[in-house]
């Protein structure tokens, strides 16, 4: 898959745009979520691909080109974009979740980064000013519950439990990194129905609220793909031997 990779110096903030497929429109689309509305954008730096040229070029952002398959130039950009794309695998590994689904972990990861307070200190309060982020973190992946949105309560047998199983993928943000105050979910049974083969889709559904039980935090996915992993290996030993 292809991404943008923001980062902003004077705040320290890291988003990751997943759906942008390297063609102008797409850019200037992730350009404007990245800024929103209000912010100015003093002086934009990229590897040079010509549909990041073109699009800040239409936004009418300043972009002074970097110098060609120079280290030291693209050096402080290749960092952020390797450490996004570490972040990205380690939240997929720890969660089990599919690989396909780099596309929320992606977003989830730059997002935590920049609620991530150090030394009292975080992108999300240089960005906004505000205070700390207010709402509910956890990790990618992990174990939540919710009240299902219409359009999952329709397929829910009648007398269902009023919260269902959930997981974890993010925070709905509007441009300009203002959290919507909804979350992002996926109905856990859905997964299992795509290990089973029932299903080839995961609906990602974006809700007001959750609830997040008192204890460890619980990945209910890591574990099938553990013994899948461990499936594979054996077959692959068996194989060789």
């Amino acid at each position: 898959g292809y991404a943008i990779i923001f980062y902003d110096d004077g705040s320290t903030w890291l988003e990751g745009a997943p759906d942008a497929r390297k063609d102008t429109r797409a850019a200037q689309r992730a350009f404007r979520q990245f800024a929103g509305p209000r912010q100015t954008i003093e002086s934009f730096y990229s590897d040079n691909a010509p549909e990041l040229i073109k699009a800040a070029d239409e936004l009418e952002w300043v972009h002074p080109t970097s110098t060609p398959q120079h280290s030291k130039t693209n050096g402080r950009a290749e960092r952020k974009i390797q450490h996004a794309k570490e972040g990205t695998r380690v939240a997929l590994e720890r969660s089990g979740m599919l690989l396909g689904a780099w596309d929320f972990a992606l977003p989830h990861f730059c997002m935590a980064s920049n609620f991530a307070e150090v030394d009292g200190e975080s992108a999300w309060k240089k960005r906004h000013k505000k205070g700390s982020f207010k709402g509910i973190q956890r990790p990618f992946g992990s174990r939540v519950d919710f009240l299902p949105p219409k359009s999952l309560k329709q397929r829910l047998p009648v007398f269902s439990p009023s919260a269902v199983p959930g997981v974890f993928m993010g925070w709905h943000m509007h441009p300009g990194g203002h959290w919507s105050k909804d979350y992002l979910v996926s109905y856990l049974p859905d997964f299992e129905a795509v290990q089973s083969g029932k299903t080839r889709k995961i609906h990602v559904y974006r809700v007001r609220d959750i609830h997040v039980n008192e204890g460890p935090v619980e990945f209910p996915l890591k574990k099938a793909a553990d013994e899948l992993k461990g499936t594979v290996t054996k077959g692959r030993r068996g194989r060789e031997g």
